[in-house]
């Protein structure tokens, strides 16, 4: 995997609950960690301190690359997060519009396809993503990330 500047792409795609699970529970802003994301190669790179530590599949957006209000596109660019939402939510917690739901599902539960556990909620830094955050850009968990290879 070619790892490009820091955060080179985030979007609405779906990856291992672990990252989510580290990264929204640092209570201070972290400025150590970055995730850079290669859409050709759909994986989320960790970074510490620029030393990778681990790689995750992900599914970036079905149409393409752009901010464009109302496209469903994945930005580029450098982005930061600026709400983590799930906070001390159980494994499988469905979400809908940010909100929990209260309903629990398992991984890879046939015929759904719920936003679950935690949602990192995205902002972007450059006039490429300046819309990022009002297009409600997220990286978060889905009951089926389990099966991305």
């Amino acid at each position: 995997m070619t790892i490009r500047s820091p955060i080179d792409i985030l979007t609405r795609f779906t990856f291992a609950g672990a990252i989510a699970l580290v990264i929204s529970s640092c209570a201070a802003p972290d400025t150590q960690h970055h995730i850079v994301i290669s859409t050709r190669e759909q994986k989320l790179a960790l970074l510490d301190r620029s030393n990778l530590v681990a790689i995750y599949p992900v599914s970036t957006s079905r149409f393409g690359l752009g901010d464009w209000p109302g496209s469903s596109c994945t930005p580029l660019g450098k982005l930061e997060i600026a709400e983590k939402i799930g906070d001390n939510a159980p494994p499988g917690a469905v979400f809908k519009d940010r909100r929990r739901t209260g309903e629990i599902v398992a991984p890879d539960s046939p015929g759904r396809d719920p936003i679950v556990t935690r949602i990192l909620w995205l902002r972007g830094r450059e006039p490429q993503n300046a819309n990022a955050f009002a297009r409600d850009i997220y990286i978060y968990t889905k009951s089926w990330a389990a099966a991305l290879k």
